[in-house]
């Protein structure tokens, strides 16, 4: 294969595989030509298997007030929708603020203490809107397990490398992934300073082991976010997750459990997953009778904690022609928005 053929230039280049990766790239092909617009993926998704490996990111105060404006009917974040998560402690599902205190949190396990709403995704992800988009979003992305990325500081252009040779030029980079995984790729730039690397320390958090089933039906009627220990004896933190959905829908139970990344074999995933069927099935003796299929999915860095967005020089960025969007993105003095609040004030830059 020649160069020629290894090479393309567009206009837009987005990076990342998840949500937010694919609500910039409907956004930005809103604006763009389609042969002007690529997005890279460095592991292959299933938009199915994407919608399913979520916890119920909808709360904080600040962030439901921006999320309400997103899905355009702060009714569906007014004080009448939201609901507690509950504790489990002592054959009980007991609320947070009460006298009985849960087990100790873990790190990335306080946010999901804070009452929130469910809001469906479509009203939030506006490209799950377009099913024209949703048919066609393949043609429009190439998996590539990356190598390198360079900026051409004179011409401007962004250069992507992928382990198979091939090279993808952008004007524009929307860099959708994690800031870490960036650091280990990007060739040597001025971009890449301490405090860009601080930044992107503190916005890898643990790695988040998400369990999702297909239900008969449901086993409960409590529809609050629950957080159930993952042991009675040690503090090994909890499972988090909720029940949802009705006849149209279907009914789904999703949970997740924040783990060291030096967990993540295999064996401990089987582990956790066996351990949280069993808690499941001693609070609610019909769970495992009702489960029809099961999803498991390990997401190696999840939310970050204490983002100082004043390390972060946004507009520096934006004169290099780089967007990063996402979960953990920099903000321009947003510090009190986290989870999908911050990564859709993130997607106002694309």
């Amino acid at each position: 294969m020649s160069n020629e053929q290894k090479s393309k230039s567009y206009q837009q280049l987005v990076v990342g595989g998840d949500l937010f990766a694919i609500e910039a790239h409907y956004r930005l092909s809103q604006k763009v030509q389609s042969d002007q617009l690529l997005l890279i993926t460095e592991e292959k998704w299933e938009l199915n298997n994407l919608l399913r490996s979520n916890l119920s990111l909808c709360r904080g105060r600040s962030n439901l007030q921006l999320l309400g404006q997103v899905a355009g009917d702060l009714e569906l974040v007014a004080e009448d929708k939201i609901v507690p998560s509950l504790f489990f402690k002592d054959m009980k599902f007991r609320p947070f603020g009460g006298r009985s205190k849960s087990g100790p949190l873990l790190r990335g396990e306080s946010f999901f203490t804070s009452s929130g709403v469910d809001i469906p995704y479509s009203r939030l992800f506006s490209f799950l809107s377009d099913s024209d988009y949703c048919a066609k979003i393949a043609e429009s992305t190439v998996e590539c397990p990356l190598k390198s990325i360079c900026h051409n500081e004179e011409s401007g252009e962004w250069i992507i490398g992928g382990l198979d040779g091939k090279k993808y030029h952008g004007q524009r980079l929307v860099w959708a992934d994690s800031l870490s995984r960036f650091g280990e790729v990007v060739e040597s730039s001025p971009l890449l300073n301490s405090d860009f690397m601080q930044f992107a320390q503190s916005a890898r958090g643990d790695a988040l082991l998400m369990l999702h089933f297909d239900l008969a039906k449901l086993p409960t009627d409590q529809a609050e976010t629950l957080l159930i220990p993952r042991s009675m004896t040690y503090d090994y933190g909890h499972y988090i997750g909720q029940f949802v959905g009705d006849e149209q829908t279907g009914y789904h139970a999703t949970f997740g459990a924040f783990v060291d990344r030096d967990q993540g074999s295999s064996e401990e995933v089987a582990k956790m997953v066996r351990g949280l069927k069993r808690r499941l099935d001693k609070i609610f003796p019909e769970f495992s009778s009702l489960v029809t299929k099961e999803f498991i999915s390990l997401m190696l860095e999840s939310f970050g904690d204490s983002l100082d967005d004043g390390l972060i020089d946004i507009e520096k960025l934006k004169k290099s022609s780089l967007v990063l969007v996402g979960q953990n993105a920099p903000l321009d003095d947003q510090k009190e928005l986290s989870h999908w609040g911050r990564g859709f004030a993130s997607l106002e830059g694309v």
